[in-house]
């Protein structure tokens, strides 16, 4: 459950944002549930404190998909293809009702008590197309996951495009528990781009050809240059061997027993 104590014009736009993308038939088993939203009277010992609004979504039992990448340090190969190919499926799924997500990031996508992934968090979702289409202009997401034409703020952009973009982003902590980059428009961003071998041994990260040719699709400056979600999945590195959900599962519980809380304080960009 998702509960706004103060609506202010900020917040409400969240709210209603979450709602709208809740209640617009989004059903897959990759994107969260919203089951209930609305408004009710708090109280606090007895004595009301006010009206909040809340949104009631499906149980995500394993928390975020962050939590696990860095309880393992990083995942193998195998893991990190279930996991990504999962998240890819609810972002396409979502692009295909004319929707884009705009605040992609691992700590928004998260596992149900099988470890499989729900995309959430539509708080900055926007329809690109159809009836309630709109063009986009608004700077928004977050900057470790944000592309470059959104933070030089660049108007009207793709919303497909910046949800590949950090699609990239994810994919790269997927596997490394570390930031590709801080920020799009950084050294380590430029370096990664103009020579990804060299940028990852300087870094002290061992990443095969094949996977750094992915993400370096995925992350392009230009984003007409970028990767489509039908080209990443027929990318050679996506054809390798692939955990199954139930192999996920085990390794997550085997990692994580007990759900205990993991500090991510540590969790820097670099």
């Amino acid at each position: 459950m998702k509960v706004f104590k103060e609506l202010d014009k900020a917040t409400q736009k969240t709210f209603e944002a979450e709602v709208q993308a809740g209640t617009s038939g989004l059903a897959h088993t990759n994107v969260i549930k919203l089951h209930a939203a609305g408004r009710s009277a708090i109280k606090v010992e007895g004595e009301a404190q006010g009206d909040v609004f809340y949104i009631v979504m499906e149980l995500c039992a394993n928390g975020e998909s962050f939590d696990y990448v860095e309880a393992a340090g990083g995942l193998d190969d195998k893991y990190a293809r279930q996991i990504f190919t999962q998240i890819i499926d609810g972002v396409s799924y979502i692009h295909k009702k004319n929707i884009a997500h705009r605040d992609l990031k691992l700590e928004n996508c998260f596992l149900d008590k099988n470890c499989r992934v729900k995309v959430a968090d539509f708080g900055l979702q926007k329809a690109f197309a159809g009836p309630h289409g709109a063009e986009l202009k608004t700077r928004c997401g977050t900057p470790n996951y944000m592309a470059p034409e959104l933070l030089a703020g660049k108007n009207p952009y793709s919303g497909t495009a910046v949800d590949v973009f950090a699609c990239g982003a994810i994919l790269f902590i997927l596997k490394f528990a570390k930031f590709a980059f801080a920020q799009s428009n950084d050294s380590y961003f430029r370096r990664l781009h103009r020579d990804p071998v060299r940028a990852m041994n300087d870094r002290k990260i061992k990443a095969d050809t094949t996977f750094l040719d992915l993400i370096i699709g995925l992350t392009q400056a230009d984003p007409k240059k970028r990767l489509t979600l039908e080209q990443v999945r027929a990318h050679p590195w996506m054809q390798g061997t692939t955990a199954t959900p139930d192999e996920v599962r085990n390794h997550f519980y085997s990692l994580v027993p007990g759900r205990k809380c993991i500090d991510k304080e540590h969790y820097t960009a670099m």
